[in-house]
């Protein structure tokens, strides 16, 4: 019997993340990345000379949040799916973003009257 190669494992990372909007520091929320998002998470780090402390800054409640959510359904991603990265709690808020994104794709969008 051959033996087969294995393949290349891809980089994972765990973010924890202190607080967000929805969460406290006790609450443990995390985000897990793997493959291309590890590398690019890199490149930031080394780019903005990031030795110790957050990864990321402060960001208003119109930046990073609703952005992951609406690329998330730009790319067909599972709401539920998305939830778990983003660590809203509440459904209603997070599927928000997630109908706006929709829209665009829907035959509605191309009516023409």
């Amino acid at each position: 019997m051959p033996i087969r190669a294995m393949p290349p494992l891809l980089p994972c990372l765990t973010l924890h993340l202190d607080r967000t909007k929805s969460t406290n520091v006790e609450d443990k929320a995390y985000a897990v990345l793997i493959g291309r998002p590890v590398e690019a998470l890199k490149q930031w780090i080394r780019e903005a000379k990031i030795e110790a402390g957050p990864i990321f800054r402060r960001i208003d409640q119109y930046g990073l949040r609703s952005d992951y959510l609406t690329e998330a359904a730009n790319r067909g991603i599972p709401l539920q799916e998305a939830l778990q990265q983003s660590v809203h709690k509440s459904v209603a808020q997070a599927a928000s973003y997630y109908n706006n994104a929709e829209r665009k794709s829907r035959r509605a969008a191309r009516l023409v009257i």
